[in-house]
C-alpha cells in the first residue's frame, strides 16, 4: 500500500472487485483447489478516490488465522491485518468487517490499480520471519516488500511450512484508484460554441466534460456572437450545467 499515515489512531493507508476468473495480479496467491476452509473477501466499491474510507469484509467457515495485505500501484506489499490496532487475528467462523472502530483506512496516492489479498490459515503465520524488524516498529502497517513476485514466492513457502495444502484458504480483489471528478454540462444557444476551459479549447457545445474537484474559467465563443464566460466551482461527485444565450455581435 502507498505511505501509511496514523494520526490520533486513524490509519492512513493507500488500498473492488475484481472476479477472481480474472488474471492473477503480481503477487496474488489463488486458492488451492481443496480445502475444508471457505475464505470471501468483499469490498465496498470498485473504484476509490484519495480521502474515501475503506471497508472490507472476511467471511470465514470456520475458525482461522487471517492476514491481510495489499499491493499498491507502486508494488510496495503493506500487512494490513493482523495490525497494531487489532493484533488479535484468530478469528471465529462468521464475517468480520475490517478496520474495527479503533482505526479507519484512508485511500491516498498513488493513482492505478491496487490489490488486497486475504489468506485464513490452521495455524499462524511466524510474523517475525515476515516483517523487518526496522519496519515492526515504526509503523502500524509494516511494509513487507517492494518485490510482489518475490514476496508471493516467499509466502507459498512459509504457508507450506506451517499448514498442509488443505489447510488454508486464500481469497483476493482489486480495485481502481482514481483522482476525484466532478462532471460540468455546457449548452448554449445557438449550439457549436467553442468551448474554453481554464484557456484550453475542449470542445463544442453540447459538451459535457468529467473534471476534478475546482475552480474553472469557462469561456464560450461562436463567429458573430459575443464572447460568454463564467467562473465554476467543481466539487467530487457533483454535476453542473451551464446555459448560456449567446447574444449577437
Amino acid at each position: 500500500m502507498r505511505r501509511l499515515v496514523t494520526l490520533l489512531a486513524i490509519a492512513a493507508f493507500g488500498l473492488c472487485g475484481v472476479a477472481q476468473q480474472q488474471p492473477v495480479p503480481e503477487g496474488i496467491i489463488v486458492q488451492p483447489n481443496q480445502t475444508p476452509l471457505a475464505l470471501q473477501l468483499g469490498l465496498d466499491k470498485a473504484l476509490y478516490s484519495p480521502g474515501d474510507t475503506l471497508r472490507l469484509t472476511v467471511t470465514l467457515n470456520q475458525e482461522s488465522y487471517v492476514y491481510i495485505y495489499n499491493i499498491t500501484p507502486d508494488r510496495r506489499v503493506n500487512l494490513l491485518f493482523p495490525n497494531a490496532y487489532q493484533p488479535e487475528n484468530l478469528l471465529p467462523a462468521g464475517t468480520h468487517t475490517i478496520p474495527n472502530t479503533r482505526y479507519s483506512f484512508v485511500i491516498s496516492p498513488p493513482t492505478g490499480v491496487e490489490c488486497i489479498q486475504v489468506l485464513a490459515l490452521a495455524a499462524p503465520l511466524p510474523l517475525s520471519a515476515l516483517i523487518p524488524p526496522d519496519d515492526s516498529r515504526s509503523s502500524p502497517f509494516p511494509l513487507l516488500s517492494t518485490d510482489p513476485a518475490q514476496f508471493q514466492s516467499m509466502m507459498q513457502q512459509m504457508i507450506v511450512g506451517v499448514v498442509s495444502t488443505t489447510g488454508w484458504a486464500a481469497a483476493w480483489s482489486c480495485f481502481q484508484i482514481a483522482p476525484p471528478q466532478g462532471r460540468l454540462r455546457v449548452l448554449s444557444d445557438p449550439p457549436g460554441a467553442l468551448v474554453s476551459i481554464n484557456n484550453t479549447v475542449m470542445g463544442q457545445t453540447p459538451l459535457e466534460i468529467q473534471l476534478a474537484p475546482g475552480r474553472y474559467h469557462i469561456k464560450l465563443s461562436r463567429f458573430g456572437y459575443e464572447e460568454w464566460s463564467r467562473t465554476v466551482e467543481i466539487k467530487q461527485d457533483a454535476q453542473i450545467t451551464l446555459e448560456a444565450r449567446l447574444v449577437l455581435s
